[in-house]
């Protein structure tokens, strides 16, 4: 009989252990898959992009930012705008001309003056895209201060951590004989960050100042070597040529 009783309770102490060793396995088995579906949803989202609604048309001063805000918001044409001092903004559904695409998007028309440049800073943690509007009239004599400012907006650390997509806009087409070609600009650009990039890390400080190093250290710079989407298109504003505009927006 003792021999027995003992039988038992090793038999009973195996059941227990048993037991004990599913339900920890089970444990494991549900914790290992809630894990791999947060990762999941992590990279998903990362993949994604920003969340949000908010674009930003940026650029230098008599560059069309606000005729061309018009054009999206109002689908019409704006006469004698003046140098912004402040933001426009407005929240409104956006369509599309050719198709039956459409969203509700913030856009916000920042002021291109070098005094309230800064204030697009405020702006870049909510921005889900950039539309950075140049004015191809004036784009050989202020093709370095449009350098510096894409070099402020691509060094922002924002901007990298949401790997905020950029879209150059190239505007006033219908003011010049002939339409600058894309690649001959984005040749001019990488050419003149290069030179920002040369002459900033020679001051007191260096790249030390720069919140992201800009390109790949040892290689000249490309539009290439960053991790946003930067895209490139020509546009009228004032003839409400802006499709390329509003397929960036809707995407």
């Amino acid at each position: 009989d003792r021999r027995q009783r003992q039988m038992c309770i090793r038999d009973s102490f195996s059941h227990v252990n048993f037991r004990m060793d599913s339900t920890i396995i089970g444990i494991i088995v549900v914790t290992a898959l809630v894990l791999g579906l947060i990762i999941a949803i992590f990279l998903f989202k990362k993949k994604k992009g920003p969340q949000g609604n908010t674009y930003l048309l940026v650029g230098l001063c008599d560059s069309g930012k606000t005729v061309l805000f018009h054009q999206l918001r109002d689908g019409k044409l704006i006469f004698n705008t003046i140098t912004s001092m402040k933001e426009n903004e407005s929240t409104f559904v956006l369509k599309s001309k050719e198709d039956e695409r459409q969203k509700e998007v913030h856009i916000i028309d920042l002021p291109g003056h070098e005094r309230l440049r800064s204030r697009v800073l405020h702006f870049l943690p909510l921005s889900v895209g950039i539309v950075f509007v140049i004015g191809v009239t004036d784009l050989k004599e202020q093709l370095r201060s449009i350098s510096e400012y894409l070099f402020q907006l691509f060094t922002n650390k924002h901007v990298n951590q949401r790997k905020t997509p950029f879209l150059i806009a190239l505007n006033k087409t219908d003011l010049v004989d002939e339409t600058p070609e894309v690649d001959s600009v984005i040749r001019d650009i990488e050419k003149e960050i290069e030179e920002l990039r040369k002459t900033r890390a020679a001051l007191p400080g260096g790249e030390e100042n720069e919140e992201v190093f800009l390109g790949i250290q040892g290689e000249a710079f490309s539009l290439n070597h960053l991790e946003n989407s930067v895209e490139f298109v020509t546009c009228s504003a004032q003839h409400n040529r802006t499709k390329g505009v509003t397929d960036f927006i809707l995407q």
